[in-house]
């Protein structure tokens, strides 16, 4: 298959429509919404106990003895959070808060599962017949679509309510989209390509020698971008759609997909990769991003698996065969709302006009070799069972010391270390990072070859599926 085909990878066997109907989702679904939103519930219940765990063992004020434990820490937590409490020093930021609340408050989290059953009930050859897709496969779409729901969502909502952190230019564009400018090839409406990368290497332009041309280069190329986009966008494009659309063309919009899709952690070192992103106008008030990452060539990667709090944070480097990849791509369409649909929809943007969600493809496919060329099976500890006693707090902070050490392996080919590619691959793993490297060399030109992964939102790693 094409690396830009978004073709949806379907179940082997069908499954009826409930009592002949086609209307609803049907038990199946409606038990995968379900679990997965109960699974965040969950899980930010989790992050907040083990925070305050970690602030405890830093406290000398605080006695070992009162310390709650177990469940009594999860429900202090849980009733914190729902209680409408204010974010305190484990929350760290009103937008972690923000999250949380999102899926520890019942009515929100309703909210958001009826969305997500709305968004199923339009795709209905998702959940019946014989091209149903798979349990998992389901989650994966509803995952991404909650994910960028959130993030378009959040455009309407004032500062101290949003999610994220996200900013954008008086415009509309996203930072961020400028910050990843360099390091992504860009396909718009006419068939305009746009790729620093391959600018680069037509001029021989090396970094090394010609560090400051190659700044000059890059900011003239992130301002050819954006005139660009917003050409295509149009001069009567609502400013919510130049946020949603220029920010899914980025690191950030990469990271939905990235959290769309299950399995354990793996840090890829060396090899090749190709991050695309197509903008594809598909009606006067309907547009598609086209997302499509590619890593492959590797002949090493790292699975770290933290998944189980009961144990230290296994990080297993294991050799592969060239033929190994990691293809993941997705298609999200944002349609302009007239303002009479806008209140059916729940929410509207910061112009005024509400914009729809839909997902309209996902791909994900980990195809990892061993150097025989045999496929590999990666084993992962269940989730069932988990310690939330001090030693799994403990634990906790150590698998992300690991997931760091996968990263710094994952930088350096076997025993050699190159400079400019840690530099390139450093300066952009976030726009903070980016920023502070910003005068002195900028990660375009290094970055195809040496990255860590396509998306390096917090642990900076791309997650496989198990396969069977």
């Amino acid at each position: 298959m094409d690396e830009t085909e978004l073709v949806a990878l379907r179940g082997a066997e069908g499954v009826a429509s409930p009592s002949g109907s086609r209307d609803g989702v049907g038990p199946r679904a409606a038990g995968v919404i379900e679990a997965f939103y109960e699974d965040l519930r969950q899980e930010h219940l989790r992050q907040d106990h083990l925070r305050r765990q970690s602030d405890a063992f830093g406290s000398s004020s605080r006695n070992s003895h009162s310390r709650p434990s177990g469940g009594e820490a999860e429900a202090e937590a849980e009733a914190d959070l729902e209680g409408g409490a204010t974010p305190s020093a484990p929350s760290r930021s009103p937008t972690r808060f923000n999250q949380r609340r999102l899926y520890t408050d019942d009515e929100r989290r309703q909210a958001a599962i009826d969305v997500s059953r709305r968004h199923l009930e339009e795709h209905q050859d998702w959940l019946f017949g014989p091209l149903a897709l798979s349990a998992q496969e389901l989650r994966a779409r509803i995952a991404l679509h909650h994910h960028v729901y959130v993030d378009v969502e959040d455009l309407g909502l004032p500062t101290g309510q949003r999610r994220s952190d996200d900013t954008f230019t008086e415009q509309g564009v996203s930072h961020q989209l400028l910050l990843d400018a360099g390091r992504s090839d860009f396909i718009l409406p006419g068939g305009l390509e746009l790729s620093f990368r391959q600018e680069v290497e037509a001029t021989g332009t090396s970094l090394e020698q010609h560090s400051l041309e190659v700044e000059h280069m890059l900011r003239a190329f992130e301002d050819r971008l954006v005139t660009a986009l917003l050409r295509c966008l149009g001069s009567g494009a609502p400013f919510v759609l130049v946020q949603a659309i220029s920010r899914a063309m980025s690191q950030s919009g990469m990271a939905n997909l990235e959290r769309a899709c299950q399995g354990p952690q793996i840090v890829v070192s060396g090899g090749e990769q190709s991050l695309r992103y197509e903008l594809v106008q598909v009606s006067t008030r309907a547009w598609e991003v086209r997302t499509t990452l590619r890593k492959y060539r590797f002949e090493q990667f790292v699975v770290v698996d933290e998944a189980g709090l009961d144990e230290p944070a296994k990080v297993e480097v294991m050799e592969s065969h060239l033929d190994s990849q990691i293809l993941r791509s997705c298609a999200v369409l944002f349609e302009v709302l007239p303002d009479s649909d806008s209140a059916a929809e729940g929410r509207q943007g910061d112009s005024g006009v509400g914009l729809a969600v839909d997902v309209r493809g996902l791909v994900d496919r980990v195809e990892l070799l061993d150097r025989s060329g045999r496929p590999i099976r990666l084993e992962v500890s269940e989730l069932a069972g988990e310690d939330h006693s001090e030693r799994g707090a403990w634990k906790a902070a150590l698998g992300r010391r690991a997931v760091a050490f996968a990263q710094c392996f994952a930088a350096r080919e076997p025993f050699r270390v190159y400079a400019g590619d840690m530099v390139s691959k450093a300066a952009a793993r976030c726009r903070f990072c980016r920023r502070r490297a910003r005068g002195a060399v900028d990660s375009a030109v290094q970055l195809p070859r040496r990255m860590v992964s396509g998306i390096e939102e917090g642990d900076a790693c791309m997650r496989a599926p198990l396969r069977g």
